[in-house]
């Protein structure tokens, strides 16, 4: 699985989404800002819930569930290497 998002996926929606909503100036690097906000609720509600109920669920595997947390954990990183590209994959 690759950390963060597929640069070429995020592209598709930023200019789909776009094409509806065009960003206002300075708008892109303040949805970056956000997501790195709520990454730590994405660790916390996604894989580390998962992580942490594993014996109740039938069939999930811990390895399944330690990649989607090393993910998760890589997402801020990830935000602030494409930081500047972002603005201009939502034009």
């Amino acid at each position: 699985m690759k950390r963060g998002f597929d640069p070429e996926r995020v592209s598709r929606f930023l200019q789909a989404y776009g094409a509806v909503y065009p960003p206002h100036p300075g708008e892109a690097p303040l949805l970056v800002d956000a997501l790195m906000l709520i990454a730590p609720i994405v660790t916390i509600n996604g894989p580390l819930e998962d992580l942490f109920f594993a014996s109740e669920h039938e069939g999930v595997l811990i390895d399944e569930v330690m990649e989607r947390l090393a993910w998760a954990a890589s997402l801020p990183a990830w935000l602030g290497r494409v930081r500047r590209s972002f603005a201009e994959m939502w034009a």
